[in-house]
């Protein structure tokens, strides 16, 4: 070691190392971190001979991966290179590779002695990894890696953390209520933070308080992260397995929510320059004592992980244990419990985990929208139902309503049979049988007409199916004129299944055959009994009635040639049945009408 600017005299007494070496200023001034002794800080020599393999034609290239915190390269005395560009500006080039060229003009075969140069204005500390001197294509390769794996990696890490972070900011500024997407984007954005001191040279503000946000943004992605996983479990819409009270973790849980944030505030008024203890000095320190938090907290995720296993328990436990074990990594880096020439690997972990805890959001997202596509669905099917049931409504209102108009035309054709035509009919009746002089057939003529216009209002009647109600309303009408003629009636009618068919036109051709056949058995039977019967059959599916008497029978000529047994019969077709007109048992004629259950009808 000489002080600063002072070549080594040429009967120096030179110390052998192993590189690489983090222990130059531990046994120079008896301390880890050394002084601070600003920019006169001495410099730390390191003294290699090249073999004379290396003379030759060619520039030679040199690469040192790790360095801290600035270095010199002489060639045979003569500076050809140094790490940075202002002697009284601090340059932080402690994760940085550093690449020289060797000139060939300046190789000495077997006395080719190039010496390294380190100081630490402000680190207080030096170290050397082991340097790579070979042709200069293959080291700028090796350096080119080299730069990207130290460098690139964390400024890319930082590019992604920060347009994680803007996006999560945008969607919480959209929907303030979803706290999620604020945990999301304060945790990228300080990682974002943390990494940026892997690839600044020149600190934004002074050294002090570049330290400070580098250390104590450590200690803010730690809490926020997992303040985002444990929120996570308690938000609306959590992938199944999360506990129906909300709670994940129980009172550990909380414990740990509150030591984390008590743990940051902690960190950030400990080393809070001018009033706390050096960032710098003391980052291992507290790296170390945050350690456990971050441990429990991944024991936390894990048991959540393995107590209800899913691709985002998975990925909330997965991502943060790798962000932990590669950041345990760069503290044993840091610490020198390995070496120092590994590569820092916590912006690749952190850019891993957060890319891990949005995929769990976006599963959650997922979650979400399958809820809603399937509350859509129960919805549509919902409305589909009302829809129907309305359409059903609406089909029942306005076949109410038709029918409320049938009703009212047919209370008004009532009426008006009724006091018109009828109401001269029984005038005209009347009148005839008070002058004792009226000719007995002109007095069965209105008799007849006036029955025949009774039996017409009553098929207007609403009928919904009911046959033995028709036929109750016909058994009102003709008994008087069966006991006129000294006709006894046998009524066997039994319960019936409702016909829907049966409505007021086809009421009318019921009633108009069956008047035809009692009018056929007062005019011509000569009987004294008659019986009407009614029943079901089932082969085909159908009701029939029956209207037999114990009269002289009909004459199959008559019966052939007879126009009222015509119309009977093409009254049974319309209505979709059959008429059977055959002699009853012991003696008489027995009359059935066949009529299906379901409609049946010909034009």
């Amino acid at each position: 070691m000489t002080p600063a600017g002072v070549l080594p005299r040429a009967d120096a007494s030179w110390q052998v190392v192993d590189l690489p070496d983090s222990q130059a200023v531990q046994r120079h001034e008896g301390s880890y971190f050394g002084e601070r002794h600003g920019f006169d800080a001495p410099f730390h020599w390191y003294r290699l001979e090249l073999p004379g393999t290396f003379a030759g034609d060619a520039d030679l290239g040199l690469l040192l991966p790790r360095y801290a915190d600035r270095v010199r390269v002489y060639l045979n005395g003569e500076r050809i290179a140094r790490s940075f560009h202002a002697d009284d500006r601090v340059e932080h080039g402690w994760n940085r590779p550093f690449f020289a060229r060797l000139p060939a003009d300046a190789l000495r075969g077997e006395h080719t002695v190039l010496m390294l140069a380190l100081d630490s204005p402000y680190l207080g500390r030096v170290q050397l990894s082991r340097p790579r001197v070979g042709p200069v294509d293959r080291i700028e390769a090796l350096y080119a890696r080299h730069h990207a794996l130290r460098i690139f990696s964390a400024q890319l890490a930082t590019g992604i953390l920060a347009t994680i972070a803007v996006l999560a900011f945008g969607i919480w500024l959209a929907r303030p209520r979803e706290t999620l997407h604020l945990l999301m984007g304060l945790a990228s954005a300080s990682f974002a933070v943390r990494q940026a001191h892997f690839f600044v040279v020149v600190p934004w503000v002074s050294p002090e308080w570049f330290w400070w946000l580098a250390v104590s943004s450590m200690a803010w992605a730690m809490c926020l992260v997992l303040l985002l996983a444990l929120h996570y479990y308690r938000q609306p819409g959590t992938p199944p397995g999360g506990r129906p009270d909300g709670q994940m973790g129980g009172q550990l849980g909380g414990r740990l929510e509150a030591a984390l944030i008590a743990a940051a505030v902690f960190v950030t008024l400990l080393t809070l320059p001018g009033v706390g203890v050096d960032a710098y000095c003391h980052a291992g320190l507290i790296y170390t004592a945050l350690a456990p938090i971050a441990v429990i907290g991944g024991f936390v995720l894990l048991k959540r992980a393995l107590r209800a296993p899913g691709l985002p328990q998975v990925l909330l436990a997965g991502g943060f244990l790798i962000n932990l074990l590669l950041n345990l990594h760069d503290l044993a880096i840091q610490q020198r419990w390995t070496s120092i020439e590994r590569p820092f690997l916590g912006p690749i972990g952190a850019v891993l985990m957060c890319g891990s805890f949005i995929v769990a959001l976006m599963a959650r997202y997922v979650q979400s929208l399958a809820d809603v596509a399937a509350l859509n669905r129960d919805l549509e099917a919902r409305v589909a139902d009302r829809q129907r049931e309305l359409e059903r409504t609406h089909a029942r209102l306005r076949a109410a309503t038709a029918e409320q108009a049938k009703a009212e035309e047919r209370q008004r054709l009532m009426r008006e049979i009724h006091d018109g035509i009828g109401a001269q009919l029984s005038t005209a009746l009347a009148a005839s049988e008070r002058g004792g002089h009226a000719d007995a057939a002109a007095l069965r003529t209105l008799r007849a007409a006036i029955a025949d216009l009774k039996l017409t209002v009553d098929s207007l009647e609403p009928v919904d199916g009911d046959l033995p109600s028709l036929l109750g309303n016909l058994r009102y009408r003709l008994t008087p004129q069966l006991r006129q003629a000294g006709i006894a009636v046998k009524w066997e009618v039994s319960p019936l299944p409702p016909l829907a068919w049966l409505q007021a036109p086809q009421a009318l051709h019921i009633l108009r055959l069956l008047q035809e056949a009692f009018s056929n058995l007062i005019q011509h039977a000569d009987a004294d009994t008659v019986r009407v019967a009614t029943g079901t059959s089932h082969d085909p599916e159908g009701v029939w009635v029956e209207i037999s008497d114990d009269g002289c029978g009909i004459d199959a000529q008559v019966e052939a040639k007879g126009r009222g047994l015509a119309n009977m019969h093409e009254r049974a077709r319309l209505l979709g049945g059959h008429l059977e007109v055959g002699p009853a048992q012991p003696r008489g004629t027995r009359v059935r009408l066949w009529l299906p259950l379901r409609a049946a009808m010909r034009d």
